[in-house]
């Protein structure tokens, strides 16, 4: 049994490495911020099965981070900290997802970057739209 938790971990790393490279390789912020343009991106190079399982890691990344962030807020007594609607804060951790694991983690190291994306306009609508 032992053998078989060690090869799922392995697999789960590996699948999470491989999402990580295709989000790079999308370029979200770097290539373009384009919604259009990255949908077709991504039909052009993925298949319907990459697509949806991307689409399924995206998710799941954002809503780890949102569920992060707001404990960030609840922790700190802090109200309404990233300055955004519910709207925006989707639009916001998409975004930060979308631009990468870098990036992603060290917001969740260091909350306060997503703070400072938010005050200063540095995300865009919608990172997860391209999926759709």
């Amino acid at each position: 049994m032992n053998n078989l938790k060690i090869l799922l971990q392995y697999k789960k790393k590996q699948h999470e490495i491989k999402m990580w490279n295709h989000i790079f390789n999308i370029g979200w912020g770097i290539t373009s911020i384009n919604t259009k343009y990255l949908k077709n991106y991504i039909k052009d190079n993925y298949t319907p099965k990459q697509i949806e399982q991307l689409k399924r890691f995206v998710k799941f990344k954002r809503k780890e981070l949102q569920k992060i962030l707001k404990e960030y807020e609840q922790k700190n007594n802090l109200t309404n900290y990233f300055q955004v609607s519910d709207g925006g804060f989707w639009d916001l951790t998409a975004h930060i997802v979308g631009l990468g694991k870098e990036r992603y983690y060290s917001v969740i190291n260091n909350p306060e970057i997503a703070r400072e994306i938010s005050l200063n306009y540095m995300y865009k609508e919608n990172f997860e739209y391209i999926f759709n």
